[in-house]
């Protein structure tokens, strides 16, 4: 019955189909059963709202409370993260970065004519005297019968009589403080700059890939405390030459320093 009710009056719904047949039932009895002016306007006035009222309330099932259509797609527009630097500490000063390695004997020619000794002027090895000035410029050498030796606790002054041989526990050298040096954390830094021991935090060796293909995350910590002030300079330990012109040519000159950066607290 519905159906054909619904073609051939062009309803969409069985209730919109009820409310118009009682208006043309109000309307039929208006006109022919009862006297004109019996309230019949304003019945089917009311009838009318109330059908409206009927489709209002479907539509507000569609609506939370906020006034948002719950049928609508959700919120999927992207959100820009913008990082948070609250973690990298306070800003100290902006230092010149240098670098330090491990000076290899095997890279060096020239006739053995340098002698390298002990502070106590006990004989370690002779070498080129381009090989010596190199040990003694970087702090820890490795000859070419595999050792590894350090720069002592007395002055070299201009002489090559103030290294020592150390062992396994210091497989990249040895700080200030006898502590083992590590590739890519380690510093050097004037005492009167930063003191031993202090872990810092620099943005610009954040986020650089390192050659031994790890990236770095701008923690750092001085482990080397020259004797000879230097400045406001610093020095990173990157292990060998080569990945100090790698890292050279992808670091800026001058490097900005922070304290206390509570993601380095790991140091």
């Amino acid at each position: 019955m519905f159906i054909l009710a619904a073609q051939r009056f062009g309803f969409h719904s069985r209730s919109e189909m009820n409310v118009s047949l009682v208006q043309r039932t109000l309307a039929v009895l208006c006109l022919y059963l009862l006297p004109i002016g019996m309230g019949c306007t304003d019945r089917i006035a009311i009838d009318n709202s109330a059908g409206d009222s009927a489709t209002a309330t479907d539509a507000q099932r569609d609506t939370d409370s906020n006034g948002a259509d719950s049928n609508a797609s959700p919120d999927t527009g992207a959100h820009t993260d913008t990082g948070d630097d609250t973690d990298i500490g306070t800003y100290l000063h902006t230092y010149t970065l240098l670098y330090t390695w491990v000076a290899d004997e095997s890279e060096y020619t020239g006739i053995a004519d340098t002698p390298l000794s002990t502070c106590s002027e006990e004989s370690i090895s002779t070498v080129s005297s381009d090989f010596a000035l190199a040990a003694r410029e970087q702090g820890t050498a490795r000859l070419l019968d595999g050792r590894m030796i350090n720069i002592s606790t007395c002055d070299c002054a201009n002489g090559f009589s103030c290294f020592a041989v150390i062992d396994d526990t210091f497989p990249w050298g040895m700080g200030s403080q006898n502590n083992a040096l590590v590739p890519f954390v380690s510093l050097t830094a004037d005492a009167n700059q930063i003191t031993f021991g202090t872990v810092v935090y620099s943005q610009q060796l954040d986020g650089i890939t390192l050659p031994d293909n790890r990236v770095h995350d701008g923690c750092l910590r001085i482990d080397d405390v020259p004797t000879d002030p230097i400045g406001q300079v610093i020095h990173l330990f990157t292990g060998l030459n080569e990945y100090s012109e790698i890292l050279a040519s992808q670091i800026p000159l001058q490097v900005s320093v922070y304290l206390n950066a509570p993601r380095c607290n790991y140091l």
